[in-house]
């Protein structure tokens, strides 16, 4: 079954300890720039969120690599296959969520694979903030009520 990651914003301190344990997995080191997940600001600060990998149901990163090197597996988890990644970037920039990257240390794409389903980002997240789901609709219902929260949030600002 497909699994995505939730972010629940109202429970996100900023804290950055999804980076550090993500990235400490990917490359063992906190690099920040390596880390799959990235904790951000919203609204000057007031709010915060981290902003991961969507693993879309027809990922653009995917439909954009000419390599092949994105891949989606049996469980419905978007991989890179580094071996047959040659750095082009055209995922990164095809990604309308800006979730994938290019490693400078891997020399690859990196983007979230959920850590084979156990995302060190979710356990480590002191606010519990991060969740894993495996019902993808009524992540994608989250997501979306999250989203309307957020542009009727600025309307009432503006």
């Amino acid at each position: 079954m497909a699994k995505m990651l939730v972010v629940d914003s109202d429970k996100c301190t900023g804290c950055r300890s999804c980076e550090v344990a993500c990235s400490m997995r990917a490359v063992g080191a906190f690099q920040p720039s390596e880390s799959r997940i990235h904790a951000v600001a919203l609204r000057d600060g007031e709010y915060f969120t981290a902003v991961t990998c969507l693993q879309c149901g027809d990922p653009a990163c995917m439909r954009a690599c000419p390599e092949n090197a994105i891949i989606k597996t049996d469980a419905g988890v978007v991989l890179v296959v580094s071996d047959r990644c040659t750095g082009c970037k055209a995922c990164v920039q095809a990604c309308p969520f800006g979730a994938i990257s290019y490693s400078e240390i891997l020399q690859d794409a990196s983007k979230c694979d959920l850590c084979g389903g156990d995302p060190e980002c979710a356990t480590s997240c002191f606010a519990g903030a991060i969740e894993l789901l495996e019902d993808i609709d009524a992540a994608l219902r989250k997501k979306k009520a999250y989203a309307a929260s957020l542009i009727e949030d600025e309307k009432e600002v503006d």
